[in-house]
């Protein structure tokens, strides 16, 4: 049986005291914007409908760089519905069978995903976990001749998590608007960019009931490859550069590029006791990079956007993670239960 939730987001961004009116609808301290450049809308509810697509693949090298096994779950297109509103947001997604209906082909995965996140104008914290057990081998017959290149390989047993944190500081905020595109109470009306800093800690883990590199592959890969169980403990500093391109008045092009690089350490268990932990390293690089095309104007938003990390773990491995957004958003003046329900800040 297939199981798929994703709540997506728990929005919180808090307003300070001494907050002025924008006249837009929108309320913030003062002196935290450019309103040549950002134009305000905290104090509007809004709605959204979004479909996203996640990415996640497993990447296994061999020592000599010349093989790659790709494992990937099952990723199926969720739909979703959100809101936000002052400091407090919500989205949620779910799997729908009848779009999703090709089990027989790739495998089930199940999979838990949650982030929370808060976006200030100043910063932005994301707190993440992530689960996912089924797994399916790509590319199985550029190592076994005799397996059917159109059938993929599955492994139900192969399980990963992760769970981590990261934190950013955006140096051009005044003119710079990292929430236009990812939480839609703002936009952007001039164009502008930013260099951010931030680091990162996440715990990732992998297991089988067997190693993750099947039988018939096993003597193209290391034996240090051929992993049991392997937890990986990452720490590092990431860092960057984002923009908002306007043209056409209304139309965005954003994206986003972070590289970075991490201290890790963790554990490695593999099938010949002998070569365990062998694997590991203590510097891991990282990537990240995003992009966004979309229309934001004051009462609605239409946007594409995706994003991709790389990410490795160990000498051998690389986990490659991302989505594919497609989000529309609608701004409107809240009811008055909600103005009343939900104070201007949380403390």
């Amino acid at each position: 049986m297939r199981i798929h939730l994703f709540l997506f987001a728990l929005f919180i961004s808090v307003s300070a005291t001494g907050q002025e009116d924008t006249g837009s609808g929108g309320i913030s301290k003062k002196g935290e914007y450019n309103p040549e450049f950002v134009k305000l809308f905290e104090d509007s509810l809004v709605l959204r409908v979004f479909t996203i697509q996640k990415i996640n693949s497993l990447l296994i090298n061999d020592s000599t760089g010349n093989n790659q096994l790709t494992l990937k779950p099952n990723e199926n297109t969720n739909l979703g519905f959100g809101f936000n509103y002052r400091w407090l947001g919500l989205n949620v997604a779910f799997n729908f069978p009848f779009i999703n209906n090709d089990n027989d082909t790739y495998g089930s995965s199940n999979s838990f995903n949650f982030l929370l996140y808060a976006y200030p104008r100043k910063f932005g914290v994301n707190i993440f976990f992530q689960r996912i057990q089924g797994y399916y081998v790509e590319n199985l017959s550029t190592y076994n001749k005799s397996w059917d290149q159109n059938a993929f390989y599955k492994r139900p047993d192969i399980k990963t998590g992760a769970v981590g944190g990261s934190f950013f500081y955006i140096f051009n905020y005044k003119k710079y608007s990292y929430r236009s595109v990812f939480v839609q109470n703002e936009v952007q009306l001039k164009s502008a960019g930013s260099f951010f800093l931030g680091a990162n800690i996440s715990s990732i883990g992998i297991s089988g009931d067997s190693s993750i590199v099947p039988e018939s592959a096993k003597h193209n890969f290391d034996s240090s490859t051929h992993i049991l169980k392997s937890n990986y403990l990452e720490l590092g500093i990431q860092g960057g550069y984002t923009a908002n391109i306007i043209f056409l008045k209304h139309l965005f092009l954003n994206f986003t590029l972070t590289p970075g690089f991490s201290l890790q350490g963790g554990t490695i268990n593999t099938e010949d006791p002998r070569y365990n932990d062998k694997d590991k390293q203590g510097i891991s690089p990282s990537f990240r990079a995003s992009f966004a095309l979309g229309y934001n104007k004051d009462k609605w938003y239409l946007a594409l956007n995706s994003a991709i990390s790389s990410l490795s773990l160990g000498k051998s491995l690389t986990y490659q993670y991302g989505r594919v957004l497609l989000v529309f958003a609608y701004r409107l003046r809240p009811p008055k239960f909600a103005q009343n329900l939900i104070p201007k800040s949380p403390f």
